[in-house]
């Protein structure tokens, strides 16, 4: 998995992402599934692809997730999701992409994730070329996408989902022209907590506990309500009559003030080195629930971080050389 943040302010783009990349496999708990056994001893077991669930069979670092796509105007992306197409990762992709691009006319960002979209897109369906699982389960790369046009007085950020068919479902503006804020991708639930106070998974189980427990409780008033004529007709000497109709309300929807967690950050008006400093400080918390919670660590590494200003190309910060460092036995000397 990855974490990829993008924050926006009125001046500036600043990416940040994880360097870990894990391979996953499929897997299927059979003692969870029905199982039906035959007179040879062996076991037939029926489930649908949504039964699956991905194991992480492998993790290493060094990943680059982050990279240009443009340098005139200037747009990168960073990347969650499926790490190669066609053994090609997605800075290789990205690479051969912005070579092409150099000989087009692109003057918006938009423009530029819709072409960089179809251009994975290709990859994408001849990588399951003659998978045989339906494409509702194909994974697939994501991307967040943004810098700035040519004639943008403020940078955007588009969310770009490669599982769609067509550009116009799957490049999505991440803020209205000219609002700020932060988008993440991936494995982000540390972050969506601290941001908005919950996370999707919290939202989902306390919705429908509360769902479970009003659906319930309407029952029960259901029931108690017949039952009570029925004995209040007892009392009077007679049935209840077979034409009578009762009613209670309906169940409402549940409203529930999830906006009371959000934290209050000024996106628009915070200074570059702020916004600099939130988007790595976001990422290594991901990074730091992923390695001590349990389980593999599936988010971690070098925190790489990316700033696209108008006029300039993406500018990654305080990125290493690579180095040798394994000099040999020089001591035995």
């Amino acid at each position: 998995m990855t974490i990829n943040i993008g924050v926006v302010t009125n001046d500036a783009l600043v990416l940040g992402c994880d360097s870990v990349a894990s391979v996953t496999m499929p897997v299927l708990d059979p003692f969870s599934m029905k199982t039906e056994k035959s007179d040879g001893g062996r076991f037939s077991v029926e489930f649908g692809f949504g039964d699956l669930r991905p194991i992480v069979t492998e993790v290493w670092g060094g990943v680059t997730k982050m990279f240009p796509l443009s340098d005139d105007p200037p747009v990168a992306a960073t990347t969650a999701g499926l790490a190669k197409l066609n053994n090609r990762t997605m800075s290789s992709l990205a690479e051969e992409f912005k070579e092409k691009e150099k000989t087009r006319s692109r003057v918006n960002v938009e423009a530029i994730a819709k072409d960089f979209f179809r251009f994975v897109r290709k990859q994408f369906e001849t990588h399951y070329e003659g998978y045989p699982a339906p494409e509702e389960v194909w994974e697939g790369p994501q991307f967040l996408v943004g810098g700035f046009g040519r004639d943008d007085p403020h940078p955007s950020l588009y969310r770009v989902s490669v599982t769609k068919k067509s550009a116009q479902e799957s490049v999505r503006e991440e803020f209205p022209k000219g609002e700020s804020g932060v988008s993440w991708a991936g494995q982000a639930d540390s972050v969506e907590r601290l941001i908005r106070g919950y996370d999707s998974l919290l939202r989902r189980s306390v919705l429908k506990g509360v769902e479970d427990a009003l659906r319930q409780q309407h029952e029960k008033m259901s029931k108690a309500m017949a039952r009570n004529l029925q004995e209040l007709a007892e009392v009077l000497g007679g049935d209840v009559p077979e034409d009578l109709e009762f009613r209670i309300p309906k169940r409402q929807k549940v409203s529930l003030p999830w906006d009371y967690g959000r934290i209050e950050i000024d996106y628009s008006n915070l200074p570059l080195q702020s916004a600099v400093d939130l988007t790595a400080f976001l990422v290594n918390m991901q990074s730091g629930k992923s390695k001590f919670a349990r389980g593999v660590g599936t988010v971690g590494g070098r925190t790489h971080v990316g700033v696209v200003t108008r006029g300039r190309p993406l500018m990654m910060l305080n990125e290493p050389e690579l180095a040798h460092n394994n000099v040999g036995f020089v001591g035995d000397l």
